[in-house]
């Protein structure tokens, strides 16, 4: 997996996976052998698509968002996470609404 992320790192993503790279990120977070601040470099990247793609409002960049979040909690850096947990929990309101299963 260490040769996958650091393939996933670059621009090399766009060309092996395309589009679907920021669908497979979440992946490499599951594996011991991948550092987390790769994972996080991946994410980081990911989010760049998405935000250029699909513009800061899509319900895609919330989740991505909360990821972002959950590396940066379990690498210790707590006001990092709460940014980043704070920006997708309003994306994720304003797309879902307050009520619902995964804002609550």
């Amino acid at each position: 997996l260490n040769v996958i992320a650091k393939i996933l790192r670059r621009d090399c993503y766009r060309r092996l996976w395309g589009n679907l790279y920021p669908r497979y990120i979440g992946y490499l977070s599951y594996s011991p052998s991948v550092p987390m601040c790769e994972v996080l470099a991946a994410y980081n990247d990911a989010l760049k698509v998405k935000l250029k793609k699909r513009g800061c409002k899509h319900l895609s960049v919330g989740k991505t968002l909360n990821n972002i979040g959950s590396i940066n909690f379990k690498n210790r850096n707590h006001n990092d996470a709460l940014k980043a947990y704070e920006e997708a929990r309003r994306i994720i309101v304003a797309n879902l609404g307050p009520t619902h299963l995964d804002v609550a």
